[in-house]
């Protein structure tokens, strides 16, 4: 959560998709055999904080919070905020994004404007923006 931390090194990141990766193939293997397996589940305390009262308290704020968010004097106006953003929540006036009040707090604007200028609050300008390193600017582009 950028606003609060920095993005991980890319060794860190490299190290998560390796454990990743043989997860998916041990799940890709009960699936193909039809196997039943329990569930995975995260810590009751991690859960109840982060999905049942977190979610509950901050989800309904979400589309507000985009106040939070502004382009510094680095924007260009290219206008990929606008374009990558998943619920249209950013037009540009004057070259410059205006957020609409409808934010669903994903980030794709902040982590892919190739100027670093979109900012959220005032820690953000120092930190860095996050792309899978297997996914592009087009490949997030492309809506259905």
């Amino acid at each position: 959560y950028t606003p609060m931390y920095d993005v991980k090194s890319n060794d860190f990141q490299e190290k998560v998709f390796a454990k990743e990766k043989q997860k998916i193939a041990k799940i890709a293997n009960i699936i193909n055999k039809r196997e039943e397996h329990p569930l995975e589940k995260g810590s009751f305390v991690a859960n109840i904080i982060f999905t049942e009262i977190g979610h509950n308290i901050k989800s309904p704020k979400f589309p507000i919070q985009d106040k939070n968010f502004y382009s510094d004097e680095k924007c260009s106006g290219c206008g990929t905020c606008s374009k990558i953003c998943p619920v249209n929540n950013i037009k540009l006036e004057k070259e410059k994004p205006k957020w609409q009040h409808n934010c669903e707090q994903c980030f794709a604007c902040f982590h892919w404007c190739p100027e670093k200028a979109i900012q959220y609050g005032s820690k953000t300008a120092k930190r860095g923006r996050y792309h899978h390193p297997e996914i592009e600017l087009k490949d997030m582009l492309i809506k259905n």
